[in-house]
């Protein structure tokens, strides 16, 4: 096991996962810009994000996603009308 980091970015994040750059296991969370109210709206996010972000392996991505989920992983500020995170220079991997 690595370095724990938090990421800040669902797309940019499960990608770099998906890609071998991050161990899923070393994620403590992602903070998203994502703003979803329901398992419908994750639904189509994702359905989004697969053919967009994760061409590599959306299957691997989409499980990946639905576990970090399930196990509340996912910070979602805009949901509580708080702003996402500022990402600059593609920078979206932070230190815990």
């Amino acid at each position: 096991m690595g370095k724990k980091v938090i990421g800040l970015s669902v797309s940019c994040c499960i990608a770099d996962i998906i890609a071998g750059k991050v161990a899923e296991e070393d994620v403590e969370k992602i903070i998203g810009g994502t703003c979803c109210h329901s398992p419908a709206q994750w639904d189509n996010v994702i359905g989004q994000y697969r053919d967009r972000y994760w061409r590599k392996d959306p299957d691997k991505a989409e499980e990946i996603v639905r576990r970090f989920l399930a196990k509340d992983m996912i910070d979602q500020p805009r949901t509580r009308g708080e702003e996402p995170p500022n990402i600059s220079n593609r920078k979206w991997w932070r230190d815990v």
